[in-house]
């Protein structure tokens, strides 16, 4: 009775692990079809995706004080209110509003931007969120 018991035993584990072995070879050849279906679906946001930053990089770009005309033209603002750093709500949109422009359409860097209108980088990127909005 002891012996048949220990057989019991050896053949409970041999079965369980064909039958582990079986799960995870399932498991992996499932997980390999999910991902050559996915793959395209990866690969074709991440060209879309860098394909745009190319874009917006290499884009010609207008120059930012072009931009801060328009806008004060726009709004009939004096350019260099713009640039003056007040924090009339007027002014202050037409800042978000050129950073925005600047920034998000043309591909100038924030740093850039920041320099041309007497702001810090780290306000021009806030404004930026502000721009969108207006």
């Amino acid at each position: 009775m002891q012996i048949c018991r220990q057989n019991d035993r050896r053949y409970a584990k041999k079965f369980r692990f064909i039958h582990s072995e079986a799960l995870t070879f399932a498991l992996i050849s499932d997980l390999r079809s999910l991902i050559s279906d996915l793959r395209p679906l990866i690969f074709g946001a991440l060209l879309y995706e860098s394909d745009r930053q190319l874009e917006k990089k290499y884009k010609p770009k207008r120059p930012i004080e072009e931009l801060i005309e328009d806008v004060a033209g726009r709004l009939g603002l004096k350019p260099e209110l713009i640039c003056s750093g007040s924090r009339q709500k007027k002014i202050a949109d037409a800042r978000a509003l050129v950073s925005y422009m600047a920034v998000e359409e043309t591909g100038h860097s924030a740093a850039d931007v920041a320099r041309c209108l007497g702001i810090g980088r780290a306000n021009v990127l806030r404004s930026i969120k502000r721009g969108r909005e207006i």
